[in-house]
């Protein structure tokens, strides 16, 4: 199984195509979009969708139509949806895979980053999704997908206490950081993965 993020970093118009054809191309099972638009339609070739709560509704001078925090594209089929804490910023569901349910918890923690004006966000983003992990994936086959703006390896932003509260929370939820492996997989140089 296949499951692809990438944050779009707030989706230009004329940029829509070119995302919609790289998706297409990498064939993944499951894709996490970030930073989001509901304008890139897969729904053709990913039959079940799920996404935050319309950003527009929250703030429509700031945010476009369509604008949304997090969207979820699967070829599995959507069994269950739960509420999570902040509906504009993460989402959880239960998707019906050939290995069996895979819960999905796919998030922004601080939309504005993890340090300067986003550091108040980040923190509350942070305490409440721990919680929303301890009610919604312990015990569960399941797996966090987003920008976590937190790094794992190297210079610890947004600070070696954030970096290390999520540590223990993956460890505690008995799941592998692959954001970890991810980056020393870039530094190693190894050919097979593309990480632009």
């Amino acid at each position: 199984m296949k499951i692809a993020l990438w944050n779009i970093e707030r989706l230009q118009k004329n940029k829509t195509t070119k995302i919609i054809e790289i998706l297409r191309k990498d064939n993944a099972d499951i894709i996490v979009l970030t930073e989001a638009n509901t304008l890139i339609n897969l729904k053709d070739t990913y039959p079940f969708v799920f996404t935050t709560q319309s950003l527009h509704t929250l703030d429509p001078k700031m945010y476009a139509n369509g604008e949304v925090r997090v969207i979820i594209y699967s070829k599995f089929k959507i069994l269950q949806t739960y509420a999570t804490y902040d509906g504009y910023t993460s989402l959880c569901c239960d998707l019906e895979t050939p290995q069996g349910p895979l819960r999905i918890y796919g998030t922004i923690i601080g939309s504005l980053g993890g340090n300067g004006p986003g550091r108040k966000g980040y923190i509350s983003d942070l305490q409440n999704q721990l919680k929303d992990y301890d009610k919604l994936l312990a015990n569960e086959c399941g797996c966090i997908v987003g920008d976590l703006n937190t790094s794992f390896t190297g210079f610890p932003y947004p600070s070696k206490q954030d970096q290390t509260v999520l540590v223990e929370c993956f460890k505690e939820l008995k799941m592998a950081n692959l954001s970890e492996r991810y980056i020393d997989l870039k530094v190693t140089g190894e050919k097979n993965i593309n990480v632009d």
